[in-house]
Formats: structure tokens, sequence, C-alpha cells
């Protein structure tokens, strides 16, 4: 038996959803969410644990064996049971149906904030988020995450391929394995140089602990490689594993690298459809083909890769 009900809310970000949108939901559904609901202890640090993020993790989708759920139902369940005690973590709930559902590209816009949103997202598919989500949004993501809205702690913790944010984030970048390209913040870096040298911006990057790609309207800076960079128009820093940054001229080859890979993402600004378009000239694995250019550009310029 199916049922339908209006859900209004405040819409977030770019692109506001509709003011009401209905969901459908299986009744037959309600009491195995529910039940799944009641195995979060509801603690502080519950959730801090990646062994409990996981465990309840694969719990939902050996629940989804038996109880197929659409991306629109699981919406609706999390609707009716907002007001439950540990509603936040099925954030991850939402997650095992979101890897088990055929739709490529998945828009929340609930004003419902929660927990490990797009957690282990599946290669292939596109998770916008339009509203408020609490920590961990796309943790061990694979598939490409887009933030039109707000995410608090450890956005992209861990992620491997993309996240793109338009957004609002309340939280350090770290841990970074894939692309991070913001259109909306200045990204900051604080080095270990001679003068402690600052980048001034508005979301600080925990580059001591990064691997990936970070992208934003004037710089481009690469971890992973045997020597990381930081590029801006002019100048750039370069260090090698465990040694202080160093400030050099932008080699003139990177410079043109950086300014033509800038222009070419800029149209995405405005649209994260045309951004998706954009990167997919990059291939399935964008921060990588970055990261290959780079190197052989840095290693042209004498610096060890």
């Amino acid at each position: 038996m199916k049922s339908e009900m209006g859900y209004r809310f405040k819409g977030s970000g770019f692109n506001a959803p509709e003011e009401k949108r209905k969901y459908e939901q299986k009744r037959e559904s309600l009491q195995a969410f529910a039940d799944w609901l009641g195995r979060v202890k509801n603690t502080d640090d519950f959730l801090n644990e990646n062994k409990n993020v996981e465990q309840l993790y694969k719990s939902a989708e050996i629940l989804l064996v038996n109880n197929k759920i659409t991306v629109d139902e699981v919406h609706g369940l999390i609707i009716i049971l907002e007001d439950n005690q540990n509603i936040e973590a099925s954030g991850l709930f939402a997650s095992a149906v979101y890897n088990n559902a055929p739709d490529e590209e998945i828009v929340f816009d609930l004003q419902v904030p929660l927990f490990g949103l797009g957690y282990r997202l599946n290669e292939g598919k596109v998770l916008v988020n339009k509203a408020h989500v609490t920590g961990c949004f796309g943790q061990l993501a694979k598939g490409q995450l887009i933030n039109l809205g707000e995410s608090e702690y450890l956005p992209g913790w861990q992620t491997g391929n993309v996240l793109i944010n338009y957004g609002e984030l309340s939280s350090p970048l770290s841990n970074g394995k894939g692309l991070y390209l913001d259109y909306e913040n200045v990204l900051q870096f604080e080095l270990k140089t001679a003068d402690k040298r600052k980048f001034g911006g508005t979301v600080d990057v925990r580059s001591f602990d990064s691997k990936g790609v970070f992208i934003d309207r004037n710089k481009l800076a690469v971890f992973g490689l045997k020597t990381d960079f930081i590029g801006l128009p002019k100048i750039c820093y370069v260090r090698k594993k465990d040694s202080r940054w160093k400030k050099i001229a932008t080699p003139l080859k990177i410079r043109k690298y950086q300014a033509d890979l800038q222009a070419k993402l800029e149209p995405g600004r405005y649209d994260y459809h045309d951004a998706i378009e954009i990167l997919k000239d990059f291939g399935p694995r964008p921060a990588e083909s970055i990261k290959k250019d780079l190197g052989q550009l840095l290693k042209e310029a004498g610096h060890e890769i």
C-alpha cells in the first residue's frame, strides 16, 4: 500500500526547490526503516567511530535486499520519522538506497539535517545537496558530489572523485583524495615557510593530510606527488615530502596550464549541470588527470614528481 504526503520546506543554496513537493512511501517499508534507526546509539560520539558508520551502512544494504525502496520513497520515510531522536544517522540509510537505485543524478533538498549523506556514493552517480547536512557529506564517495546548500564538519572526507562547492562549508577540508572545485569561496592554506605565509580565504584546507587537487577562483593546489604544489597566477609554492614550502616564480608553462584550466572550468560557476559536462572531458577521475598533467610540467621545470 502506498500513500502520498506533501512536505513544506525552505530551499537552501542555489536553484532553490519548489515550496512543496510530494513523496510516496511504502507503508510496509516504514517499520523496517524504524527498526534500522533503533540500531543507532543516541550518544555524542557514536557516529564519530568509522566502524559504527560502516556497520550501519552495511545493515541498510542488507535490509534493502528484501525491501526495494526508491529515492523518493526513502525521502518520504525520512519525512515521516524526522522527529525520531536518531534521524540524523539516516543519511547512511539514504546513501544505501542511492547506491542501489538506478538514478544517476540524485537531489537532496529536505529540511532534515542528515549525517553521512552520499556515503560511498557509487562511481557514475551525481549527488546534489540543496539543503543543510551535518557531518561527513560524501565520505568515501567515488561518484560526484555537488554542494548547493550547507555542509558542516568534514565535508568530502576521504572522497575519491569530485566535490564541487557552490554553497557553505563550516569545516576545514582535509584528507581529500579527489578533485575539490570551489566556485563560491576562496581556499586558505597555511604554509610552513620562512615567513609563515598564510593565504587568506574563507575555507581552510588542511594540506598536511590531503592528497587531492584543489581549485578556486585564483589558485590550483595539488597534493600527493613527490612535489606538492600551490599555484597563484604569478608565484607558486612547492615542497618535497616533510620539507618546508619554497616560494618560486610560477614556470610559464604551468602558469598557462593553470590559466587555461580555470578558464575551462569558469562556465560551470553558474550552473552545476555545466560543471558536470565540463569535467567529463577529464575522464572518470579528473584529479588523476590534472595530477598527471601538472606532474609532467613540474618535471620539465626541474622538480621531482
